[in-house]
């Protein structure tokens, strides 16, 4: 029996309650945010709809676009490879087109035909009913911050569940998941009978889902993105160029990752959030962006910019983001060179300043850590030191400057650093 006027009793049973699911929650979380399972895998996890799950950015993020520019090219072509004919869509295209509602006559026009399963459509009645209901909450146990996580429907997600469901398509029977027979549950089938309905037809799937995509291509089922069909309709001319960009900025907006790097959509991006963690924050932590490093880091530095004149507090943040997404998937030596690398690129940027410092060292540090890394600050030390030197021209003026720069640091780094510096090796 729970004690309920004693609240520590309360918290703890519904710890006991919901965190394994949690736990098995969160693992899946993350193989969905690298793209390695599909979103539905969520709605599976949470027994919830799939729809659902999209609306409420359940991944945190949608990776929608392929991160190997060959497979993009090839989606590119598939797009307009099934213009004018008949296409398959399912919930994730959906729910991107819900992002910008004004281009939905564009993909209708696309295509002779674009169907939906039934069970698809029945996915998204039932997270526009379940939405609907505006004081609708989940609970669950927050394994990384150790408490108890209540999640609230937004106004804003009701109403795009609205509009999900007032989408006009030729909605199909489809029987039996015989190509997953293994899988047909309550809470795959939303997501699993596009790739039904489409195979015997030998027709496209429209996914967003990049994930999902592996696996149609796997049962050669053709299949490509929304981005890619809107760079088919540019390509063909049926679409201004100006209009796919502004379609891309909102999609931006609104947490779809991976997308082609584009600086001044970032930057204005970022500038409307006033350079608080948003979207632009959270594309740094995708591996995928920084395979454009030139760019990326040119938007990086700009950022550090505006952080630092207007509120400094921000860096650390910005920093922990950017290292994630730059050295992630790095040997563990690799992961401490990127970490140093970006941390001693932003101390520089913030000025040496000693407070900021203090500050970004552990933030770094963390993000080191999550990578399989090691101290980034060593490295740190001798690289700033040895720009010191070759701008100053003697060692002696390099050490001065740096030692003010660690007068911040708490005692134990600041002897690192200091026991760093004077060894030598700068």
């Amino acid at each position: 029996m729970v004690d309920f006027d004693d609240p520590e009793a309360v918290l703890a049973e519904f710890r006991r309650r919901l965190e394994p699911d949690a736990a098995q929650y969160a693992e899946v979380r993350r193989h969905v945010a690298r793209g390695e399972l599909p979103v539905g895998m969520l709605a599976v996890a949470t027994r919830k709809p799939y729809t659902q799950a999209l609306l409420q950015r359940a991944p945190g993020f949608l990776p929608a676009y392929p991160v190997d520019p060959a497979l993009a090219n090839q989606e590119r072509q598939l797009a307009t490879d099934a213009l004018d004919g008949t296409v398959v869509v399912e919930p994730s295209a959906v729910h991107l087109a819900s992002l910008v509602p004004e281009r939905w006559p564009n993909l209708l026009a696309a295509f002779a035909h674009v169907q939906i399963p039934d069970a698809s459509l029945h996915d998204i009645l039932a997270a526009r009913d379940g939405m609907a209901l505006r004081s609708t909450m989940s609970m669950s146990w927050n394994t990384d911050q150790e408490r108890m996580w209540v999640v609230e429907i937004s106004q804003a997600e009701a109403d795009r569940a609205g509009w999900l469901a007032r989408t006009s398509l030729e909605v199909m029977a489809v029987g039996a998941l015989s190509q997953f027979p293994q899988m047909a549950g309550d809470y795959t089938r939303s997501w699993l009978a596009p790739l039904e309905l489409a195979k015997p037809q030998g027709v496209a799937v429209l996914s967003d889902d990049v994930a999902l995509r592996r696996l149609a291509r796997s049962l050669g089922i053709p299949t490509f993105g929304s981005i890619a069909m809107l760079e088919a309709l540019v390509d063909e001319g049926h679409l201004e160029r100006a209009t796919r960009d502004a379609a891309l900025l909102e999609l931006r907006r609104n947490f779809v990752v991976d997308l082609p790097v584009d600086a001044e959509q970032l930057r204005a991006v970022a500038e409307a959030d006033q350079w608080r963690p948003g979207p632009a924050y959270f594309a740094l932590t995708r591996p995928a962006i920084w395979q454009d490093r030139r760019r990326v880091l040119d938007f990086y530095r700009t950022g550090q910019h505006q952080i630092v004149a207007a509120d400094p507090t921000g860096l650390p943040q910005w920093l922990h983001a950017a290292i994630l997404g730059f050295a992630d998937g790095q040997p563990p030596s690799g992961v401490t060179f990127g970490t140093g690398l970006l941390l001693s690129l932003t101390t520089l940027q913030a000025n040496m300043d000693p407070e900021i410092f203090a500050k970004l060292v552990p933030a770094a540090r963390q993000a080191a850590a999550e990578l399989g890394g090691d101290d980034p600050l060593p490295q740190t030390v001798r690289d700033i030191a040895a720009i010191f030197v070759e701008a100053l021209g003697h060692t002696e003026g390099a050490r001065y400057a740096l030692l003010h720069a660690f007068s911040a640091l708490d005692p134990a780094d600041r002897l690192l650093a200091v026991r760093e510096l004077i060894s030598g090796r700068p």
